[in-house]
């Protein structure tokens, strides 16, 4: 969907890029420049993981041997998708067209925006059949 989303903005010249974790970590880094050098006004960004997501605090209360810390860190990396790690410049406003299944994904999704003293839009599109799914 991101790349038919990236085709179809392209149709207008409206330029963009997509990031996910499928692509190399120098890509990603690479496009992420980019975007913070505005050289494209749209950064598509993937959460791939999103089925896998589960409730952050009770991840947090896991004992923390040598091989959890491991395994914790790649559930977060899981839940917070390409996100995680990265920091986007001056972004202004943030749309879902899916829905983190925790409140802490939508946190961290939104938290991109308003960064500082800026204001910020967070924007989420659902239809009422994923709405009776929200916690």
């Amino acid at each position: 969907m991101a790349f038919r989303l990236r085709l179809f903005l392209e149709k207008f010249k409206i330029r963009s890029a997509v990031l996910n974790a499928e692509l190399p970590q120098n890509l990603r880094l690479h496009i992420l420049e980019k975007f913070n050098a505005r050289l494209f006004g749209i950064l598509i960004a993937i959460d791939d993981n999103q089925t896998k997501e589960k409730d952050h605090t009770s991840r947090e209360s896991q004992v923390q041997s040598r091989s959890t810390k491991k395994k914790f860190q790649q559930n977060l990396d899981a839940e917070f998708g390409v996100v995680r790690g990265i920091d986007f410049k001056n972004v202004f406003t943030v749309i879902n067209f899916d829905m983190p299944r925790s409140p802490a994904g939508y946190v961290h999704r939104i938290g991109r925006t308003g960064r500082g003293r800026n204001t910020g839009t967070a924007v989420s599109l659902v239809t009422l059949v994923l709405l009776c799914h929200l916690p």
